[in-house]
């Protein structure tokens, strides 16, 4: 792999926001797991009845829907049923938009899909993934439930998930040494995360790989693809 509020009911982030104009302060303290900062993140997450995989990043444009493809594919071959949910990509009227569910081509047509949610959402389905999206991620969460085994948090830009994650895997671009230490959320998600995948690194220098790598040296868990 060369490694590619909506409401109380998902919180949303303010995406990729330069993190110096955040003068730092949410990501100093959250520093593990335990902290004040990440424990006000994970009490905005939604809470399943199923296991939930998240892929996130640091940075839009770090991997994540490869990413998202080859833990999906993983989890099928070890026979589990995916579902995986997208982040927010909604455009029209949002109330007929409120859970979208995508099993088929024709659902893409039914729901009106721009050519952005289509790229996203098109490789699931050649997969046989369902796909939710849509505006209330309350409501979406409990129909995901409903027939999966394993929930995939398809993550978008470089936002935080909006489900509590069982397994939080986050995407880190050594194309944008040092975006981890200075771009808010993705620094969030990076001190959050359970396993960081280094990607493209078959495209980067290794001076640039180094200090990615260094940076996640505290993290349970590092794969450069």
């Amino acid at each position: 792999m060369g490694a590619e509020c909506v409401s109380r009911r998902g919180a949303t982030s303010i995406g990729s926001l330069f993190f110096f104009l955040m003068k730092r302060r949410p990501p100093r303290s959250t520093q593990s797991g335990s902290s004040a900062a990440s424990d006000v993140y994970k009490r905005q997450m939604l809470e399943s009845t199923k296991p939930v995989v998240a892929v996130c990043a640091v940075r839009t444009g770090a991997g994540k829907s490869q990413t998202t493809r080859h833990v999906c594919d993983s989890l099928q071959k070890m026979g589990h049923k995916v579902v995986a949910v997208r982040h927010p990509m909604p455009y029209g009227d949002l109330v007929s938009q409120k859970v979208q569910r995508f099993a088929t081509y024709e659902d893409l047509d039914r729901h009106n899909c721009t050519i952005e949610e289509r790229e996203e959402y098109e490789p699931h389905l050649d997969r046989g993934v369902i796909v939710y999206a849509g505006v209330d991620y309350e409501a979406i969460l409990r129909e995901a439930e409903k027939e999966a085994d394993v929930v995939v948090w398809d993550g978008g830009n470089n936002d935080l998930p909006f489900y509590k994650p069982d397994l939080h895997i986050v995407v880190a671009d050594p194309h944008r040494a040092g975006h981890e230490l200075s771009y808010y959320p993705g620094e969030s998600n990076v001190r959050m995360a359970d396993v960081v995948v280094i990607n493209k690194v078959d495209t980067a220098d290794l001076a640039d790989v180094a200090p990615v790598s260094y940076t996640h040296l505290t993290l349970p868990t590092i794969y450069a693809v």
